[in-house]
C-alpha cells in the first residue's frame, strides 16, 4: 500500500517544481487520506475512467501517488460513479505539480496571514 514513503517519492519526483519552504509539507502530506475510495481519471483519450479502490488497489494507488487530477464527483453529483458519461467534473483533487505553481504565485511568506476558502476534496 502506499504512504507517505509515496508522497515522498512524488514530491522528488517534483523538486523542481517545489516553492522555497514548501518541500517538507509537499513531502509529508499524504496525499491518499484527501482520496474518496471511488474516483475518475481521464486516460490517453482524455476519457475519465473509473477507479475502485476496493476492486483495483493498485490502480488506485499508483493514480494518488501520482502527478494526476482525479475527478471526484461529475454534474454536481449528477452522474453517478461509475457512470462515464459527465459532462464536466465538479470536484477534484488537483493536480500536485498544479498546486505547486499556484503555491508559488501566491509568494507566501513568514508573517503573512493566508484565507483559503474551496479546498475541494481537502
Amino acid at each position: 500500500m502506499t504512504t507517505a514513503k509515496d508522497a515522498k517519492e512524488l514530491a522528488h519526483e517534483l523538486a523542481d517544481q517545489i516553492p522555497a519552504g514548501w518541500a517538507g509539507a509537499m513531502g509529508a502530506v499524504d496525499r491518499a487520506r484527501f482520496i474518496p475510495a471511488r474516483i475518475w481519471v481521464y486516460d490517453e483519450r482524455d476519457e475519465p475512467q473509473p477507479i475502485d479502490r476496493d476492486t483495483d488497489p493498485q490502480r488506485w494507488w499508483q493514480v494518488v501517488a501520482s502527478d494526476t487530477a482525479i475527478m471526484t464527483q461529475f454534474d454536481n453529483d449528477a452522474t453517478a460513479w461509475p457512470d462515464i458519461t459527465g459532462e464536466r467534473p465538479t470536484s477534484s483533487a488537483s493536480q500536485p505539480s498544479l498546486v505547486l505553481s499556484m503555491l508559488a504565485a501566491l509568494d507566501v511568506h513568514d508573517g503573512h496571514r493566508v484565507l483559503e476558502i474551496g479546498t475541494g476534496t481537502g
